[in-house]
């Protein structure tokens, strides 16, 4: 049965969950951070929202929160494939939000999409997400908290 936790996993778990889903992203992870340093990054900075299975980390959701911007900022949101199911992705994207929601000083959410990625372009276009900077890789989407809100129900 796969669970959610908050901040449990270890830098290791990180590194290794890297490892083992880097050419499921589109583009490949690899393409963009070195995995022993961007672990340590986000295991230290970032608030980690965790798919666990059977005590192995399966899925990932890593945001920072700048207060001062009012901001969360979702730098990484990724699922094992065999455990990437409608329930999980929602349930794991639900946890953060509700997370999100608890601060009441943080008014959007913000996460940058490439253009590869279609998949994920259309799951932000469906849950609302506008659009705030088209840039020459990527897409950068907002979600007010009024948005988030509604999706958490």
């Amino acid at each position: 049965m796969s669970q959610i936790t908050i901040n449990k996993s270890s830098k290791a778990e990180i590194h290794n969950w890297f490892l083992e889903v880097n050419q499921e992203f589109i583009p490949p992870l690899a393409n963009f951070v070195e995995f022993e340093t961007y672990s340590a990054k986000i295991f230290t900075n970032a608030n980690r929202f965790e798919l666990y299975n059977d005590d192995v980390l399966r899925g990932l959701l890593a945001a920072y929160f700048n207060h001062e911007n009012k901001t969360a900022f979702v730098t990484l949101f990724g699922i094992s494939k065999d455990f990437r199911t409608l329930s999980n992705i929602r349930r794991l994207f639900i946890s953060f939000l509700k997370e999100f929601l608890k601060d009441h000083r943080m008014e959007y959410v913000e996460l940058e999409v490439h253009h590869e990625n279609t998949s994920l372009l259309r799951f932000y276009n469906k849950l609302k997400f506008t659009v705030k900077e088209n840039r020459i890789q990527s897409v950068v989407f907002q979600a007010t908290r009024q948005q988030c809100e509604y999706l958490v129900g």
